[in-house]
Order: structure tokens, then sequence, then C-alpha cells
């Protein structure tokens, strides 16, 4: 189980308008082939690892983001992930090809491009 935010920035902070959770995919490292074909670059890492907790009082740990700019898809990890995490990171992006990013699936608007978080569950 995963979660995508769908957030807003407001001056110094963010608000969070509201979630998705949803069975993502697991995509290894391995799968390079794969993810270049499908146009998905992962950056250098960048940013914490945050915690937050839904109000179902679930706890989730928001692990990177995920962008989407035409035909590019992008991976942004945070600081300090697990390879479990960064699978599902890949599995997300891999998502996002699959199925195009839109408001109704959680994903915000940035320009030209959409970016979503994800988070997994803290266990």
């Amino acid at each position: 189980m995963c979660s995508r935010l769908w957030f807003e920035v407001r001056g110094q902070g963010v608000v969070v308008r509201d979630y998705d959770e949803f069975i993502c995919a697991h995509v290894t490292a391995d799968a390079s082939d794969l993810l270049d074909a499908l146009g998905i670059a992962t950056r250098s890492p960048a940013g914490e690892v945050a915690v937050w907790i839904d109000p179902g009082w679930q706890w989730w740990r928001e692990v990177g983001h995920v962008s989407v700019t035409g035909n590019r898809i992008q991976i942004w990890p945070h600081r300090g992930i697990t390879g479990t995490d960064m699978d599902v990171l890949r599995g997300a992006a891999c998502d996002a090809f699959r199925i195009p990013p839109s408001s109704a699936a959680q994903w915000l608007r940035r320009g030209r491009g959409w970016e979503c978080s994800i988070s997994v569950p803290a266990d």
C-alpha cells in the first residue's frame, strides 16, 4: 500500500488537501532497461523523509516525489530511504507512465507538469 498526497504550498507552509491510497508495484533497480524505455530518470536524493498521520490515524513516511513533464518522468527520492522505498518510487513512476497524472488522481499541477508525493506506511 502506498499513498499519493495532494498538497498545496501556502507561503512557508504546506497544506495537505487530500490523499489517495493505492497498491503500487515494486520495481527493482535491475529493471533499468524498462525504466529507460519509459523515459523514467532518477535524480539525486534531496529532502528528508517526513512522517504524517492520516485521518484514520495511519502513520505514513513520505519517501520522495514523482514529477511528469511531457514525456519525461522523474523520481526525486528523499535522503536516507531504504531500497524497498526506492522500489516503491520506481513503481509509482511506472504507474505515472501507465495512467496519466490528473487532479482526480491526487497529482498537483506545477507549471507545465505534474507532481505527487509518495508515502509508504510507517511501521
